[in-house]
């Protein structure tokens, strides 16, 4: 018996108010930040973009590390190859690297213009000054 009667005390703030427990987890998350208006479009443009700066970052750190290589090989023919060939392919990456962030911010742009909500302006929407 006193359980329905602790279970009565402890929903009726909720029932009685009208109250979404839901509501003032927002409101803690929107103190911290978690919470915003970017639609899942301009997120996973976000999340492309950062795991394509990593990326970037990664073949600059060995395109360094393949420069060290070949500076310290001391004419060592084997390893001034070895560093050639990995500067080489790391310059390869990053220019797919910089190809894919242009294509993903052209496509990812282009949907979100399709959707309508980048705020571009279609020819139906541009007024038409008056004659005269």
């Amino acid at each position: 018996m006193y359980k329905y009667i602790i279970s009565l005390f402890l929903l009726l703030p909720f029932t009685a108010l009208a109250v979404n427990p839901l509501d003032s987890l927002n409101e803690a998350a929107g103190g911290t930040g978690l919470v915003s208006n970017k639609t899942p479009i301009q997120i996973i443009t976000s999340i492309i973009n950062t795991i394509l700066y990593f990326v970037g970052a990664i073949v600059i750190v060995l395109m360094l590390w393949a420069g060290f290589k070949w500076m310290t090989s001391a004419g060592n023919t084997e390893a001034i190859k070895k560093s050639r060939e990995t500067i080489i392919n790391a310059t390869i990456g990053l220019a797919i690297i910089f190809a894919s962030y242009v294509i993903v911010n052209f496509v990812m742009l282009r949907l979100i213009e399709g959707i309508g909500v980048g705020g571009g302006t279609t020819p139906a929407a541009v007024p038409i000054p008056p004659a005269g």
